[in-house]
């Protein structure tokens, strides 16, 4: 994967279900590709099998951010991963900051 400015491996991944990631997702996103929520620790503990919680920043996004502060939560406490960052307001807002600095729809 790609590597940050520190030098770690940075990993995005898609927390979004297999519908939503197919409609469209950020270039190098990993999508779980789950069918309901209950699937994503399951699916996250497989997308990052043998990463090094100390040398891996992951960037995690859905699409109005609930399952984010829950997949980084679960991360944390039970994976030992630190360096978690969030699309704040997922998908969401960021189709709407995005329209704002555009002037419109895109």
């Amino acid at each position: 994967g790609a590597l940050s400015e520190n030098g770690k491996e940075v990993v995005v991944l898609d927390c979004r279900n297999a519908y939503e990631s197919d409609v469209g997702r950020f270039e190098g996103a990993q999508p779980l590709n789950t069918m309901t929520f209950k699937d994503s620790w399951r699916a996250v503990d497989a997308a990052l099998e043998g990463k090094d919680p100390a040398s891996t920043e992951l960037m995690i996004y859905c699409t109005g951010g609930i399952r984010c502060v829950k997949v980084g939560a679960y991360l944390k406490q039970t994976k030992g991963f630190q360096n978690i960052t969030r699309l704040q307001g997922g998908i969401v807002a960021y189709v709407g900051d995005m329209q704002a600095a555009l002037g419109g729809d895109f």
